[in-house]
C-alpha cells in the first residue's frame, strides 16, 4: 500500500533539507529514517533554491562519525603574555600535537607550534561558547 503524502511548508521542508545536509548521514540513510525519499529532498531543494532559499552544502565526511565528548576549558583572563603561560600553551619541546575541533560543520586544527595568540586566543573563543 503507497504511503499517504505529508503536506509541508517551504519552512518545514527547508528544515529537513537543512538537516540532511548537516547530518552526518548518507542522503539515502538519512531519508531512510525520516520517511522521505531521496528524489523528493532533491526536487524540494531545487525548488526552494529557485525561490531564493540559501540551502547549504552536504558537509564531506572524511573521518568515520566519532561522538566527542564536549570539555570546558578554564583559562584565566591573565593568561596571554606571561612567559609561563605561553610554555604551558605551545609546549612544542615537549611532544608535537595537534588540537582538533568539529564545531557545528567546522573544521579546525591548531598545532602547538602556532603562534601563542593564536592558541590563547582560540582557546579564550571555545571557552566562550561554553
Amino acid at each position: 500500500m503507497a504511503q499517504k503524502r505529508i503536506k509541508r511548508t517551504d519552512q518545514e521542508w527547508f528544515e529537513l533539507i537543512k538537516d540532511c545536509k548537516t547530518s552526518s548521514l548518507k542522503v539515502k540513510t538519512w531519508c531512510e529514517q525520516h520517511g522521505i525519499t531521496a528524489k523528493a529532498l532533491d526536487y524540494h531543494t531545487r525548488r526552494l533554491r529557485q525561490n531564493g532559499y540559501t540551502i547549504p552544502q552536504k558537509i564531506a565526511q572524511t573521518v568515520p562519525y566519532e561522538k566527542h565528548e564536549i570539555v570546558c576549558l578554564d583559562i584565566p583572563q591573565s593568561i596571554s603574555g606571561t612567559k609561563a603561560a605561553a610554555s604551558a600553551l605551545n609546549p612544542q619541546a615537549v611532544h608535537p600535537m595537534v588540537l582538533h575541533l568539529d564545531f557545528h560543520g567546522v573544521h579546525m586544527e591548531i598545532s602547538n607550534d602556532a603562534a601563542q595568540e593564536t592558541i590563547t586566543n582560540t582557546l579564550l573563543a571555545l571557552q566562550n561558547l561554553c
